[in-house]
């Protein structure tokens, strides 16, 4: 059960990525995200 969830999490989180890397704009925000992160 716990591995159906964790597949679940794990393909929203690539649609997710996918559907920002799509966009410039989300794209550039998300590298803003990441640098202040890091």
């Amino acid at each position: 059960m716990k591995h159906a969830v964790a597949a679940a999490i794990a393909i929203k989180g690539v649609g997710g990525l996918l559907f920002i890397f799509g966009s410039s704009l989300g794209a550039y925000l998300l590298v803003r995200v990441c640098v202040s992160v890091l």
